[in-house]
């Protein structure tokens, strides 16, 4: 499980990286859409929503493609549609973790039986912190 969250930190630093000399893009989006892909591919198995990032994970991939051949015109149409799909690929993504963090008996859950996600500063969401 570490290595697929690990994949998807990469993944998505890269796609927020932009380091580009003349125009020519350094770190390419597709590459980070390709490691989201892969650590939410790894895991499905624990959450449906992973699946769904994975899949939305590779459409993107696949617009990032496009984008780079394109003129630059178009590809701020394709933009648009990319943006709206970035954004149900997150909102997937979260909610597999949020879903692994909160099922109980779940490999990711810290306190099985708790109905609250609590962090390392001792904040709680959906009730009070019992300490961390």
């Amino acid at each position: 499980m570490a290595k697929n969250f690990g994949q998807i930190f990469w993944g998505l630093l890269l796609v927020i990286l932009d380091l580009s000399i003349n125009h020519i893009d350094l770190l390419p989006d597709f590459v980070g859409y390709i490691l989201v892909a892969l650590g939410c591919s790894g895991l499905a198995t624990e959450s449906r929503h992973f699946g769904r990032a994975a899949a939305l994970s590779w459409i993107l991939v696949v617009f990032s493609l496009i984008g780079y051949a394109l003129r630059r015109d178009a590809a701020v149409a394709l933009g648009c549609l990319d943006i709206v799909i970035d954004c149900a690929m997150m909102w997937f993504l979260l909610g597999g973790i949020v879903e692994l963090a909160t099922t109980p008996g779940s490999r990711g859950t810290r306190f099985p039986s708790s109905n609250r996600l609590c962090g390392a500063d001792g904040s709680c969401v959906g009730g009070e912190c019992d300490g961390v």
